[in-house]
């Protein structure tokens, strides 16, 4: 009886493997539908700091990319998810990092989009803790941003200028870590 179960059990831990690869502990799928659009994975790394794991993130794409110049352009939905794994990141350490990552994003000129960076930080204030996720999420016909933590709505930011704003956080010249940003760009 053994011998006959051992094959099968192999063969779903084998397709398994196809379904989701585990990074820092997090498990990432592959393919996830959200919001009724199927979106596969892009790729996932680790975000480190003097050699501390930080938070795992994660960019689904409806279409393989290579670069951030095809997300910026890309015409349709896509999200980037969060894991913290790290008590590390508090909220003020990740506003703190938010702030920097609009400067670098927007090559000095965060002020001119102000009111929507500070509308933006508020979504961050509450209590975060190893475990939580943060799904960023574009949509594209409606062209707004909108911020999920553990499944929560916190709210949207209108605006496809203010995607490759916020999302150059991550994928400016001067991202938050350039070694996550070839990660989530398959590279």
């Amino acid at each position: 009886m053994m011998m006959r179960i051992l094959p099968i059990v192999m063969l779903l831990c084998f397709f398994q493997n196809f379904a989701q690869q585990v990074v820092s502990g997090v498990f990432v799928d592959n393919k996830i539908s959200f919001e009724d659009k199927e979106l596969v994975l892009n790729g996932a790394g680790i975000r480190e700091k003097m050699w501390i794991e930080l938070y795992v993130g994660s960019l689904y794409v409806p279409y393989r990319i290579q670069t951030e110049k095809e997300l910026y352009e890309m015409n349709d939905s896509f999200l980037m998810r969060i894991d913290i794994v790290s008590p590390r990141i508090t909220s003020d350490v990740l506003i703190e990092a938010i702030e920097a990552g609009f400067e670098n994003s927007t090559k000095g000129k965060a002020n001119e989009i102000r009111d929507k960076i500070d509308y933006l930080k508020g979504f961050f204030k509450e209590e975060i803790v190893v475990g939580n996720t943060f799904i960023l999420y574009y949509n594209s016909s409606a062209k707004v941003t909108t911020i999920y933590k553990n499944g929560l709505n916190l709210g949207s930011i209108d605006g496809e200028d203010f995607k490759k704003d916020f999302f150059g956080i991550w994928f400016c010249d001067k991202p938050a870590s350039k070694k996550l940003k070839e990660k989530m760009l398959g590279n």
